[in-house]
C-alpha cells in the first residue's frame, strides 16, 4: 500500500471515530438545549449564555493557542523530532497557565464592569447571575489548561479518545439536566456548579491518558524563552482572528441585549447551539485531516498537499450540505418539535447563521495551510479588521430600529471577504492559482449546491400541507440526501475521485458477497 494511501485510510478511519462522536453528541447537544430551555426557563438561560459568552470573550488568546499547539505539535511530527515535541509541549503548558490566569483578570474586572453596568439583566436574577459568572470563569480556566492536552492529542491522530470522551462529556451535561428537574436548589447556580464539576473532571482525564501514552507530554517544570518566545511570537497573530470573532460574536450578543432584552439571548442561544452542532458535522472531517496537511507542508510533499487541500475544501462543503440544506427549508417545523417554547426570531437566526457557515466552511483548510507555512500576519490582521467592523455596524442597525435578524447579514458578507483573501494568499504559498481554485472547488460545489435544491425545496412546497411536521421533515431530509448525494457523485467530483468512489463501491460490495 503507498504512502498516499495510508494517509488517505487514516484520514477516512479518524473521521469515523469523530463521526460518532458526531452523531451522538448532536443527538444529546440538541436534546439538552430543549431540556435545559424548559427547566431554566427563557429567563435564566438567556443569563447564562450571556453570562458565559462574556467570559468566552476574554479567553480569545486560548482560541488562538490551540490552533498555535496543534501546527507547532504537527511541524515537530513532521520532522520527527520528538526533543523538540517534548520541548514545545511543556512550554504550552507554561504558557497556557498564564493565559487561565490572565482570563480570570480580565473576566473578574471588565466582565464585572459589565454585568452591573451595562447588561439588561432582572433585578431579582441578579445575585444568581454574580454566582454563576464566577463558576463560569473557573470552569473556563479548566478549559484552557486542557487545550494542549487536547492539541497533543490531535497531533498524534487518537481520535477515538477524543471521541469517547467528548461522548462521555455530552452524556454528563445531559445527567445534570435531569439533576435539575428533581433537586430543589435554584436552577441557574445548581446548573453553573454542575458544569463545573464536569470541566474540572474532563480535565484530570485528558492529563492522565496523555501521561500514559505520550511520554512527550508528562509535565516537567522547565522554561524556554525562545520557545515560548516563538510559540507566542505566531500566535500573537493567531489572536488577532480569535479576537476578532469572539469580540463580534459576543459584542452581538450584548448589543442584541441592550436593544431587547435577555429573551432575544435565548434566542441567539439557541441559534449557537443548533449552528455549532451543525458545523461540527464538517469540522470532525477537517479535524481529522488538518494533521496531515500541516505535516505534508512540514516534510515539503506540495503534490499531496495541494491535492488534499482540493479535496477537502469540497469535501467540508459537500457535509455541510447535507444538514444545512435540508434544515433551512423545514427550519420552524424542526424547531417546534425540538423545543416546546421557541424564542421570537430563533428561525431567521439559525438560517442565516446556516448561510455564514455554508461559507466559512471553504475557510478551515484554508486556515490550516497558510498556518502550516508560518505566513500569517497579513492574513489575521485582514480577518480582524474584517470581522471587527460588524461591531459599530451592529450598534448602527439596531439604533436605527432595524430587526435584530438584519445583523446577521453581516457575518455572511464578512465570510466572503475574508475567504476571497484567503485565496490571494493560497495562490502564493500552493502555487494554486484563484482561477484553478475556481474551477476544482468552487465551481463544482455552485453546481452542487444549484442542482440538488431544487427538488428538496418543490416536495416541501408540495407536500408542507398535506402530512404531519415529523413526515415533512423526515421526506425533506431523505429526499435530500439522495439529491445532494446525486449531484456530489456527478457534478461534484472530478474524474479520478469518481473514479476511485466507484472502484471503493464495487470492493466493498464484492466483499460483502
Amino acid at each position: 500500500m503507498s504512502a498516499i494511501s495510508i494517509k488517505n485510510k487514516r484520514i477516512a478511519k479518524n473521521t469515523i471515530y469523530l463521526y460518532v462522536r458526531m452523531i451522538f453528541f448532536l443527538l444529546i447537544k440538541l436534546y439538552i438545549s430543549r431540556v435545559a430551555l424548559q427547566v431554566l426557563g427563557v429567563e435564566d438561560y438567556g443569563i447564562y449564555n450571556l453570562v458565559a459568552g462574556i467570559i468566552v470573550m476574554f479567553s480569545f488568546l486560548n482560541s488562538a493557542m490551540n490552533g498555535a499547539c496543534q501546527r507547532f505539535f504537527n511541524i515537530a511530527l513532521g520532522e520527527n523530532n520528538l526533543v523538540k515535541l517534548k520541548s514545545y509541549f511543556i512550554n504550552s503548558v507554561n504558557i497556557h497557565f498564564f493565559i487561565g490566569v490572565g482570563t480570570i483578570i480580565l473576566s473578574e474586572t471588565i466582565g464585572m464592569y459589565l454585568l452591573n453596568d451595562k447588561l439588561n439583566i432582572p433585578e431579582e436574577r441578579i445575585t444568581a447571575a454574580y454566582l454563576t459568572f464566577h463558576l463560569a470563569v473557573a470552569s473556563c480556566f479548566m478549559t484552557v489548561l486542557r487545550t494542549p492536552y487536547n492539541a497533543i492529542i490531535i497531533a498524534y491522530e487518537k481520535m477515538s479518545f477524543y471521541a469517547y470522551v467528548s461522548i462521555v462529556e455530552v452524556a454528563l451535561n445531559l445527567a445534570i439536566v435531569f439533576i435539575l428537574s428533581i433537586v430543589d436548589y435554584d436552577k441557574l447556580n445548581l446548573y453553573s456548579i454542575l458544569m463545573l464539576s464536569i470541566s474540572i473532571g474532563i480535565l484530570i482525564v485528558y492529563v492522565a491518558y496523555c501521561n500514559i501514552n505520550f511520554p512527550v507530554s508528562r509535565y516537567k517544570a522547565s522554561f524556554s524563552k525562545s520557545i515560548m518566545k516563538s510559540i507566542m511570537s505566531f500566535s500573537l497573530w493567531s489572536t488577532l482572528s480569535s479576537l476578532g470573532n469572539v469580540v463580534t460574536k459576543q459584542s452581538l450578543n450584548i448589543i442584541l441585549n441592550i436593544f431587547y432584552g435577555v429573551a432575544i439571548n435565548a434566542a441567539t442561544a439557541i441559534m449557537t447551539q443548533i449552528s455549532a452542532a451543525v458545523y461540527s458535522f464538517i469540522q470532525n472531517f477537517q479535524i481529522a485531516a488538518n494533521p496531515q496537511l500541516i505535516q505534508s507542508y512540514a516534510s515539503k510533499d506540495f503534490t499531496y498537499l495541494k491535492k488534499l487541500f482540493r479535496t477537502t475544501s469540497k469535501i467540508s462543503i459537500y457535509l455541510m450540505l447535507y444538514l444545512a440544506f435540508p434544515t433551512m427549508i423545514c427550519m420552524d417545523e424542526v424547531l417546534s418539535l425540538w423545543l416546546e417554547v421557541v424564542p421570537e426570531y430563533t428561525a431567521i437566526f439559525c438560517i442565516l447563521s446556516f448561510l455564514a457557515l455554508l461559507v466559512d466552511a471553504l475557510g478551515g483548510p484554508m486556515w490550516t495551510v497558510i498556518h502550516a507555512s508560518g505566513r500569517i500576519k497579513r492574513y489575521q490582521t485582514m480577518i480582524f479588521f474584517v470581522r471587527i467592523m460588524n461591531i459599530p455596524l451592529y450598534y448602527v442597525m439596531m439604533s436605527a430600529g432595524l430587526e435584530p435578524y438584519t445583523a446577521l447579514y453581516l457575518p455572511i458578507i464578512s465570510n466572503v471577504i475574508v475567504i476571497v483573501n484567503g485565496i490571494k494568499l493560497i495562490e502564493q504559498i500552493l502555487n494554486f492559482s484563484g482561477k484553478e481554485y475556481f474551477i476544482h472547488v468552487i465551481a463544482p460545489i455552485l453546481k452542487v449546491g444549484a442542482i440538488s435544491i431544487v427538488i428538496p425545496f418543490l416536495m416541501a412546497f408540495l407536500i408542507h400541507e398535506a402530512v404531519s411536521n415529523l413526515v415533512f421533515i423526515f421526506c425533506v431530509y431523505l429526499i435530500s440526501i439522495i439529491s445532494i448525494s446525486i449531484s456530489i457523485y456527478f457534478c461534484g467530483l472530478e474524474q479520478h475521485e469518481r473514479s476511485l468512489l466507484t472502484e471503493k463501491i464495487i470492493r466493498k460490495i464484492i466483499g460483502r458477497k
